[in-house]
């Protein structure tokens, strides 16, 4: 089964892009749209559709959670403006050399991921990175047209 964060060059296609992400089409995922960026610190974050179960995910790499064992769960805490708080069990996965972290989104996390301005995320009560979030309301309209685009049960 393909992951979210594995695909191989030729299954991703350019779709646009808004601010600092780019905005794809992943043709592992039943032609789910993600949307991708790197921090200057090197973190990487994508945020999609998996159209195959019909899920928004969220992958994540940093370099401090090169500690972690690809093959398991790992909880990880996930701060908003230093105030909203979210606790997440996310697999271990391993994606081109690297170990990326990889869980399905629910609506309050995502309202936050939009609204907020700051995001610092934590495994093991040590900081493995602290971005901004600027962007990230434009990105999310960005991605659903994308997905509206590619929606199989909506282009019939």
């Amino acid at each position: 089964m393909a992951s979210p964060v594995s695909a191989a060059d030729g299954e991703v296609e350019p779709w646009g892009r808004v601010e600092a992400w780019e905005i794809m089409v992943d043709k592992t995922l039943a032609d789910g749209c993600f949307a991708v960026r790197t921090y200057s610190d090197g973190t990487d974050l994508r945020i999609g559709f998996d159209m195959r179960s019909r899920q928004l995910y969220l992958s994540f790499y940093a370099d401090a959670l090169q500690v972690v064992r690809s093959g398991r769960m790992h909880t990880l805490e996930f701060v908003f403006d230093d105030a909203v708080r979210h606790v997440r069990p996310m697999a271990a996965v391993p994606s081109q050399g690297r170990t990326v972290m990889i869980d399905t989104l629910d609506r309050p996390f995502v309202a936050d991921f939009v609204k907020r301005t700051t995001l610092s995320v934590s495994f093991r009560a040590m900081e493995a990175t602290r971005i901004p979030l600027a962007g990230n309301a434009a990105m999310l309209l960005a991605l659903l047209e994308c997905q509206r685009q590619f929606d199989p049960t909506r282009n019939g």
